[in-house]
């Protein structure tokens, strides 16, 4: 599930809202219901749009095959996708995500292309939107794959881990330790949708938080790339200003898991003490927090934070909250290894100088 909001010009405010239930969660597979060169640049379709297919059926993803060799996991297809629009999305996926983007279009490409069709063009927004539910398909299949135990797909690399269904409880219970001024129902705010509304299905335990952790922060090199390089720019409409898919998600979920890890502490202990056991589970946060923290340093030159015309929607207040003393410390308490507040003064927070 993806929340994304591309912010334009006031008279023409456009919020739209995807609604997903995560792959891992609730099946994926039910979701609501001429030949281009690849050598040509992308920054010529400018000038040449391509126009994208109907989107037909969703794929049933179930019927991805899963081989698993010296330790890799692979997933294929059966369904064949074709089109122009095809070589032009694997094209920019090879530009802006090489390690992510393209292999999930490389083993789902029908999946990919079932997005960007739905959204009916290829743009900034359709494209992270891809790449971020794409991931949810396969971090779906992956953990069928692993007999039901929660694995995903990040940077091209498979993370196992030993979390099943019923570990831990919906993360609806982050609303008992996030600060009222993160519950915000306002334009773009994600805490709406994924916490009040999804976080309150019995299978939105933890391994879907880090579903969507590592959805935002894989898809993130597609809105980091887009932003950084002018023969992409033709992605962007010229009306919007604003742009808030995948890396403004980033920040939203490092305070949301922090929540979820201080109300699990506080609320649910049983189940704490499950989680802490969990060498693979800890180790997959890990990872995903060190490429959190990247993705945003990254990015901050290309954020509306920066002052410089940037095109990316960062939250510096959830920033801010996630590394406070009483947050910041849950991750000491899982031996999770993290930026200091103060290495956050040269860009976000530059207020705590």
């Amino acid at each position: 599930m993806l929340t994304f909001r591309a912010v334009k010009l006031p008279s023409l405010l456009l919020t739209l809202t995807l609604t997903l239930i995560s792959g891992l969660a609730v099946a994926n597979d039910n979701p609501p219901t001429s030949t281009v060169d690849a050598s040509m640049s992308t920054a010529l379709y400018e000038a040449q749009p391509i126009r994208v297919g109907r989107p037909g059926p969703y794929p049933n993803t179930k019927l991805i095959s899963c081989t698993e060799i010296d330790g890799r996991m692979t997933l294929a297809e059966t369904a064949k996708v074709e089109g122009d629009d095809v070589e032009v999305v694997r094209e920019l996926l090879t530009t802006t995500s090489p390690d992510h983007g393209l292999p999930l279009f490389m083993e789902v490409p029908g999946v990919v292309m079932w997005w960007v069709r739905t959204l009916g063009s290829i743009s900034a927004q359709s494209i992270g939107v891809a790449v971020h539910e794409s991931n949810h398909a396969v971090d779906a299949a992956l953990t069928r794959c692993n007999r039901g135990l929660a694995t995903y797909r990040l940077r091209d690399k498979t993370y196992k881990t030993e979390h099943i269904f019923g570990d831990t409880p919906a993360y609806a219970i982050i609303g008992n330790a996030i600060p009222a001024s993160l519950k915000s129902p306002q334009v773009g705010s994600r805490y709406p949708q994924y916490i009040e509304r999804n976080g309150s299905h019995p299978g939105s335990d933890f391994s879907i938080l880090l579903d969507e952790f590592v959805a935002y922060a894989g898809a993130a090199s597609v809105d980091l790339a887009i932003a950084k390089s002018k023969n992409l720019a033709w992605l962007v409409s010229p009306q919007v200003t604003g742009l808030d898919v995948n890396v403004g998600g980033v920040a939203d979920f490092m305070i949301y898991t922090l929540s979820y890890l201080k109300a699990l502490r506080k609320d649910h202990p049983g189940s704490y003490s499950i989680l802490k056991r969990q060498s693979k589970t800890i180790g997959v946060l890990q990872t995903i927090w060190t490429i959190a923290e990247k993705t945003l340093v990254s990015a901050y030159s290309f954020t509306k934070n920066a002052g410089t015309g940037g095109l990316l929607l960062v939250s510096a207040e959830a920033i801010s909250i996630a590394y406070s003393e009483e947050f910041l410390s849950e991750l000491d308490l899982m031996g999770i290894t993290h930026m200091s507040r103060s290495q956050w003064a040269s860009n976000y927070l530059l207020v705590d100088k």
